[in-house]
């Protein structure tokens, strides 16, 4: 389902006068992003992968609080989950990962059973 993956910050030092992370680079280098610490961000980043060349159509997956007894994921696509990520009230902490490999969630949701 994918080949490549990068891990990448959503939230940078406030120290920093300008982001380092190339969203629009990323958006068309690898298969998989994933997101830490990017539900501040989410608005920008998606709209930043979407100016880069990804698809606003890419699923995208949001898990909240993982592997806790609080875990909730929310799923929809890089055009949208900004306001589903505002309509289901997700806080962090929080992951996004952005990829067909968000696909496979219904057979790997474990977790959740």
């Amino acid at each position: 389902m994918a080949s490549s993956v990068a891990f990448v910050t959503g939230h940078e030092a406030s120290n920093k006068k300008k982001g380092t992370v190339e969203w629009e680079q990323i958006a068309g280098s690898v298969d998989t992003i994933v997101v830490m610490m990017g539900i501040g961000n989410l608005g920008s980043i998606a709209a930043r992968l979407i100016s880069g060349g990804r698809d606003p159509g890419t699923p995208v997956a949001i898990i909240e609080k993982g592997t806790t007894g609080s875990q909730r994921t929310i799923t929809g696509v890089l055009g949208d989950i900004e306001g589903k990520a505002r309509a289901e009230g997700i806080r962090p902490p929080a992951i996004v990962i952005v990829g067909a490999v968000v696909d496979l969630r219904e057979e790997l949701r474990w977790f959740d059973e």
